[in-house]
This record gives structure tokens, C-alpha cells and sequence, in this order.
């Protein structure tokens, strides 16, 4: 089934509660896709993934000027309290975007993982992430079209959040030795 705009800020229990009957049993149901012309032309779409149109895409370019926003209290924050940024970082970028991966991106990872292939994979936390916040149903996931994208769930958007200001601040450190280095040569 695909969603509409407005499908997209659908709050987290009203997700849960649709995937639920009354009794609390798993109800099977189409899960909520996004089309690819949706994702791609909306930027409050994060796409989880990677890849030179991933970096073209509206929601993740605007996503990641708000992680910069972010990278520098997190150089400056002691270790122990860079976990409370990236938590505040997480609640403000989940307010704002819907965390989604292409289905038949997630589709290649699932199956390198139960075929346990060597390459790229995707975490166990983040594909599990990704499974329940879609009924726990591969069989629906497979259900939609190759092209669209479905969501991703709290853990695995929490890990990209993580991974996301960890390459900003190593980022913002590099450039930083570069412009000391330039300035003040030995």
C-alpha cells in the first residue's frame, strides 16, 4: 500500500496500534510503502543507504546540515557526554524526518545475511530495527514494489543518527588539522 504525504508523520503508537488487533495479535496487513518519486522529490525523506544519489537526495542533504549543527559540541563534549547529544541530535531529526530504506536494498542485505555472504552488510540490530517496524514480516516487505521504500525503526535510525555525527565530527576534526597545518607550518 503506498502512503501519502500526510501518511508520513503518522506518530509511532498509531503505527504500532495499525499493526495490532484489538486482542493484541499480530494482524497481517500491507505494510506502509513510499513510492520513489515521493522519497525522492520530499525532503523530509531520509534515505538509509549509501551512494551518490542517496547524497543527492533533498531530506538527506537537509538532514545532514542539521547533524553539522551538532558536530561541533560534539568535538568539544566531554566522551561521556556525547551520548546525550546524539540523543537530543536523534529526537529532533526523528520529529522531522521518515527514516526509510528502498525495499530492495534492504531485500539484498536480509538475504547476504541469512545466506551469511561475505560483503557490506547491515547490522543485526539494524535489519531487526527494520523487520519490526514493519509487522516483523519479510513476506510484506517482499509485498511491495522493488522501488519503493519502507520505513525504518527507532534502533536502526538511532545507529544512523550515531554513525552520521561520528563522520561529521571526524570530518570537521580533519579539516580542522588541515587549515592548523596550512596556518602555522613547522
Amino acid at each position: 500500500m503506498n502512503a501519502n504525504a500526510n501518511d508520513a508523520s503518522i506518530p509511532e503508537d498509531d503505527k504500532k496500534q495499525a499493526a495490532r488487533s484489538t486482542s493484541g495479535t499480530q494482524v497481517t496487513q500491507p505494510i506502509v510503502s513510499f513510492p520513489m518519486d515521493e522519497v525522492r522529490q520530499n525532503s523530509f525523506f531520509f534515505v538509509v543507504s549509501r551512494g551518490g544519489l542517496v547524497s543527492e537526495q533533498p531530506g538527506n542533504r537537509r538532514l545532514r546540515r542539521i547533524i553539522d549543527l551538532f558536530t561541533e559540541p560534539y568535538i568539544n563534549a566531554r566522551r561521556q557526554d556525547r551520548g546525550v547529544l546524539k540523543q537530543q541530535a536523534f529526537h529532533l531529526l526523528r520529529q522531522q524526518f521518515e527514516f526509510v530504506i528502498q525495499k530492495q536494498v534492504f531485500m539484498r542485505y536480509h538475504e547476504r545475511h541469512q545466506s551469511q555472504a561475505v560483503g557490506r552488510q547491515l547490522s543485526r540490530v539494524r535489519l531487526d530495527s527494520i523487520l519490526d517496524a514493519n509487522g516483523s514480516s519479510i513476506d510484506a516487505i517482499d509485498a511491495c514494489d522493488d522501488t519503493d521504500f519502507v520505513r525504518v525503526g527507532e534502533a536502526c535510525a538511532f545507529d544512523v543518527v550515531g554513525h552520521l555525527l561520528r563522520d561529521a565530527a571526524n570530518e570537521l576534526r580533519r579539516k580542522q588539522r588541515l587549515h592548523n597545518h596550512h596556518n602555522h607550518p613547522k
